[in-house]
């Protein structure tokens, strides 16, 4: 023993503080250069400061946290030029109604009519593509037409594509569809792109045809079959003048997914004397980053009568909450349609967090009894409206690749009206002594998960 503590004792009296002081001025320049990046890169204040400190108080570990989830490394350059630029702050006409097609027992059989009678081109792009009865369908009628010569490309995300044991690109694959992953988890280059996933869901048939929307491509939307995981959701059918900047999102995203540029057929639809006028928004962890959010909160900040939002996960941020706030302050009806219990569990908790905030000053919200509702919408008083693939949290609306669109249009209004009032009289309303009764483990537990909302 005295031997050992001798060493030891001689060892700390020769090169450990060679050794500590060595880390400790390594850890200093790491982390100065780290915090510049920070400051430089990121416009978020709070953000930017709990950056910093994770960095600082954390030698190593915080920096190694920071360059795996901190880092925007998103870059997609296209190699032609579109031959007309997207302008998100451009409205284009509707020929004709948009289509609201509920569950996929509406949506799904109006898809697969859709890509049975394509003749020039077909360009999928979804989330989720499971490989179970509905999604094989989709894979049957899409190796038809491109037996018909149609030009037919599929675009999965890399995460949403491994719901399924057996991903389903294999047999579209097999098929001869010209099938891609959105950014590939596999590649140890992209271990920082984990996190960012594409959202979006967008089917576009011939030029001329679009469904848009939050609902995936798996069997459980089918409500009628009974299937053994039920899921309501909400789709749109879009045609006309809109259906191009919707091409433009996908042409994006095939040549960021596989370096191929792509240019699909533009048909000029003639425009009747509907009244509809819509644009596409775009939002990303890249140049699109917080479009959402603006437009969000300036729907909130505009509203004059009433707010309702159906969506499967409310987390919003501070800068949404103050848009909530001040609709309220404009005596403005708000009211929520939640999930009563989430297909993820976790989401429940820091919900609730944020109820306890909004439900005492005013918020009405409503909690939905199974099956689990995935709709997303957004109306504001009588004529505006945004659909699409967004949730309201902070995955969504910074994280995700996503596609919404914005309308005015009075008449798709009045359907999606009566459609949340069909949905606010199978739910119960949040009341607030509800919230106030909760105990404090359960309220430290709700805020401490509210924390991590952005990777929920």
């Amino acid at each position: 023993m005295g031997d050992w503590w001798l060493a030891f004792e001689t060892w700390l009296a020769g090169d450990a503080w060679v050794i500590s002081a060595s880390l400790l001025l390594l850890h200093v320049v790491t982390s100065a250069l780290v915090s510049c990046h920070i400051l430089l890169t990121r416009n978020n204040v709070r953000a930017s400061v709990g950056w910093i400190g994770l960095v600082v108080l954390s030698p190593f570990v915080g920096t190694a946290i920071y360059w795996l989830f901190g880092i925007n490394r998103i870059v997609r350059r296209l190699a032609q030029p579109i031959d007309a630029p997207r302008d998100d702050r451009e409205f284009f006409d509707l020929s004709e109604p948009m289509t609201l097609l509920v569950n996929g027992d509406e949506a799904f059989p109006a898809m697969l009519d859709a890509i049975a009678q394509a003749r020039e081109s077909i360009a999928l792009s979804t989330y989720i593509f499971d490989r179970d009865e509905s999604g094989m369908r989709f894979v049957e009628a899409l190796a038809a037409a491109r037996e018909r010569g149609v030009d037919v490309r599929v675009l999965v995300d890399d995460v949403g594509i491994r719901y399924s044991r057996r991903p389903v690109d294999q047999d579209l694959i097999a098929s001869g569809v010209s099938t891609a992953r959105f950014m590939p988890t596999r590649k140890l280059s992209l271990l920082g792109y984990l996190n960012l996933r594409s959202h979006r869901k967008l089917l576009v048939v011939d030029g001329a045809i679009a469904f848009i929307g939050g609902m995936n491509i798996r069997h459980g939307n089918c409500l009628r079959a009974n299937p053994a995981s039920p899921v309501q959701d909400v789709h749109f059918r879009v045609c006309g003048p809109a259906v191009v900047p919707l091409e433009r999102v996908f042409e994006e995203d095939w040549e960021f997914a596989t370096g191929e540029a792509v240019r699909l057929p533009r048909h000029d639809t003639p425009v009747s004397g509907h009244q509809g006028r819509v644009r596409a928004i775009v939002d990303g962890p890249d140049d699109g980053v917080d479009r959402l959010q603006w437009v969000f909160l300036s729907a909130l900040c505009s509203a004059q009568r009433r707010v309702r939002i159906v969506t499967p996960y409310f987390l919003p941020n501070e800068v949404l909450i103050n848009g909530f706030e001040v609709a309220l302050m404009n005596g403005v009806v708000i009211e929520v349609i939640v999930p009563r219990r989430s297909n993820l569990f976790y989401m429940d908790w820091p919900m609730m967090a944020v109820f306890e905030r909004l439900v005492p000053r005013g918020v009405r919200v409503y909690l939905a009894d199974p099956p689990f509702d995935h709709s997303k919408i957004f109306l504001v008083d009588d004529e505006w409206c945004s659909i699409g693939s967004s949730n309201w949290d902070d995955r969504s609306l910074r994280l995700n690749f996503e596609l919404n669109l914005e309308l005015v249009d009075r008449d798709l209004s009045r359907r999606l009206h009566a459609l949340v009032d069909r949905k606010l009289a199978a739910s119960r309303p949040l009341p607030v002594e509800e919230l106030s009764g909760l105990t404090l483990p359960v309220r430290l537990r709700n805020r401490f998960l509210r924390l991590f909302s952005p990777y929920l």
